[in-house]
């Protein structure tokens, strides 16, 4: 049975103990005073466990939640690009992910199931991002101290009612302390224990302090966190020395990338140079560094370029060894500041980003080269952005899917592939060797692949369009005999194979091709083309209407005219486009070219209205100046079909149908 202890009364009993001089058996005592012995509940002892919790706060840029962490490594994919986070120092690379492009949306997904770890050091595992963010919204955010820390190890002394040392507990990392603290904090638990002194504090900036007290404890851990912003403060000769190192890449300027193609290089004798990639460019100028009350200022000056752009006094707000974040306030009252991010680019690196990387593949395909095989003809690589990679060889009428992404670590930039065979050897992880926005270099021990992008697609020549031919018969029906391959004759077709079909299904299917000569079924029949990449199964899905237009003279302008503004009739828009949402209104073709629309009320909306003789396309009646909710119509609508009763107008694809009425 567990015995409870007035704590009160123990200090009491220790304290009559004192004045004993013998005991019946010969035990070392050690005789903690009232300052030693740590208090459950007492401030003590909540100052050293929120020392110990667990900091949620590290990695917010993954799951914006302080009442836990993730634990690591964990996968994540972040706008596209696989990142695997293996230290808190790799959650740099999702800021500069995010930070890299303002037109785009910032993403994270995580690749679970995932483990996190709640501020009390509990573990759960999360099957999926539902239960992730059901854990977020439910937990509660404990008090954590997260500027100092124990240097493990660390012990306890643990006390009987006798107050002899029964038992050293040995303490060596913080979910190990938490644990023990809430022991002692547990009424049932009764722990009476003492910190054995001297123990060492480790301080955010890697300050060692040795403690010999449970007072000068106290007074250390309170402090801590007021000195935490002076441990975020970038040390001058560590600038110095990275700005040296390699040369920098202006990443962004006020959020923007506009200055991104150009390095500085920062000399050993205060000499600056700003290069661009093809070292068309030089700027030259000097900088050197100094520490203010405010931190660490770069001092740009004496530039031939850029003097507006970079000169000035910049504040370096935040440091890692590769990403410097910089300020220069305004010069004047009411100017605004100016932001700069630079990042350090050295000699072995590819001079590009994961997300350039895989904005470029997704553009246009790439030619590859590789050394993998011998005697091959060099595939084409169509890389998609979901992720999937379409291999091609129209030589040897080769065609295989396969999938890749781009993966940010610590050993660079790699492209991962996974394809099927006769290109199985290409698959698995290629380090980015090169990379300009026509070539891309990746290499695998002595093996390499080189990509060269290739933009000019058999399918750009071809479109959507309307297809018109003349029928001049007396008789006119809207039915005449198109000959197809005549549809895309300007397209040059050596690489592509042409079929025609009535649904769009089919087209994809490729099933159900129509003739050559093909006689239509009514006037304004739409068509879908499928155009076949030459010996693969890659293909574009087109649509063209094709028009019978009456060329008979019996109608001409003359006459288009006379049938519109015949006396005391007006037209109802039957159908436009294959809506009838306009036949409840009456257009008036008034001979002074005005055109009056009057709506079951009476009101009336005012346009303009003309015909003219087309060249090879027959009466043309244009339609103008005619407001909301009328300009649909505002078009030049060439006459197809030619009635006093009834005419058929198009433009492009669009059909509009009207009919004359007359009192």
């Amino acid at each position: 049975m567990k015995t409870k202890l007035n704590y009160t009364l123990l200090l009491a009993f220790f304290a009559l103990l004192t004045f004993s001089s013998c005991q019946e058996e010969v035990i070392q005592i050690t005789q903690p005073n009232e300052d030693q012995v740590i208090a459950p509940q007492s401030t003590l002892a909540g100052l050293m466990k929120s020392t110990s919790s667990n900091n949620g706060t590290t990695d917010d840029i993954m799951d914006n939640a302080n009442c836990l962490s993730v634990n690591l490594p964990v996968t994540i994919v972040v706008n596209g690009i696989t990142i695997t986070i293996e230290t808190e120092e790799d959650l740099d690379y999702i800021e500069d992910v995010f930070d890299e492009f303002n037109d785009d949306d910032d993403t994270l997904e995580f690749i679970f199931p995932i483990t996190i770890i709640l501020n009390d050091h509990t573990e759960v595992v999360i099957e999926n991002m539902d239960q992730l963010e059901d854990f977020i919204d439910r937990c509660d955010t404990e008090e954590v101290i997260e500027c100092v820390d124990f240097k493990y190890p660390i012990s306890f002394s643990i006390y009987n009612t006798d107050f002899q040392v029964i038992e050293t507990v040995v303490i060596e990392n913080d979910r190990e302390l938490y644990q023990f603290m809430e022991r002692i904090d547990d009424a049932d638990e009764a722990i009476l224990a003492s910190l054995n002194f001297p123990v060492k504090m480790i301080f955010a900036n890697g300050e060692i302090v040795e403690v010999f007290n449970n007072e000068e404890l106290g007074n250390i851990i309170n402090e801590a966190d007021d000195m935490c912003n002076e441990y975020e403060d970038c040390d001058k000769e560590e600038v110095d020395e990275d700005l040296m190192e390699c040369y920098w890449k202006i990443f962004t300027y006020n959020s923007d990338d506009h200055l991104r193609p150009y390095h500085l290089v920062f000399m050993e004798n205060n000499s600056l140079k700003i290069l661009n990639p093809d070292g068309s460019m030089t700027v030259y100028g000097e900088w050197n560094t100094r520490e203010t009350d405010n931190g660490v200022v770069l001092n740009i000056t004496e530039l031939n370029a850029f003097d507006e752009d970079l000169s000035g006094e910049w504040l370096i707000k935040e440091c890692d060894d590769d990403r410097f974040e910089l300020l220069r306030e305004g010069d004047t009252a009411g100017a605004n500041d100016t932001t700069m991010v630079l990042k350090q680019r050295c000699e072995d690196e590819p001079d590009c980003t994961a997300q350039e990387i895989k904005r470029n593949l997704i553009d246009c395909s790439w030619f590859a080269g590789t050394n993998v095989f011998s005697n091959t003809q060099y595939p084409n690589f169509m890389f998609s952005d979901d992720g999937s990679v379409m291999v091609v060889d129209r030589e040897n009428n080769i065609e295989v899917s396969g999938t890749w992404e781009v993966a940010l670590t610590d050993y660079g930039i790699k492209l991962i592939l996974e394809l099927p065979v006769p290109y199985n050897d290409l698959s698995g992880y290629w380090k980015i060797y090169e990379c300009d926005d026509d070539r891309i270099k990746v290499i695998r021990d002595d093996y390499y692949i080189v990509f060269e992008k290739e933009c000019d697609s058999p399918f750009d020549c071809f479109e959507n369009k309307d297809v018109v031919i003349c029928d001049d018969s007396v008789e006119f029906d809207g039915i005449a005999t198109f000959n197809l391959n005549d549809v895309y004759d300007e397209c040059p077709n050596d690489d592509v194979e042409i079929t025609f079909h009535l649904s769009e299904a089919d087209a994809h299917d490729n099933v159900n091709a129509l003739p050559s000569e093909y006689t239509n079924t009514n006037n304004q029949q739409p068509i879908w083309v499928r155009v076949t990449l030459a010996g693969t199964n890659r293909y574009e899905i087109f649509f063209a209407v094709l028009y019978v237009e009456d060329c008979s003279d019996d109608c001409t302008e003359e006459m288009v005219d006379s049938y519109l503004v015949e006396e005391n009739c007006h037209w109802i828009p039957v159908t436009i486009n294959s809506s009838n949402d306009f036949n409840g209104y009456d257009f008036y073709f008034n001979a002074n070219q005005n055109l009056v629309i009057k709506d079951a009320s009476g009101n009336e909306t005012v346009g303009t209205w003309s015909t003219s003789a087309g060249t090879g396309t027959g009466v043309v009646i244009s339609i103008s100046q005619i407001a909301s909710p009328f300009e649909p119509f505002n078009k030049d609508w060439v006459v197809v079909e030619c009635g006093a009763e009834r005419m058929v107008l198009v433009n492009d694809n669009v059909e509009l149908i009207i009919e004359r009425e007359c009192l």
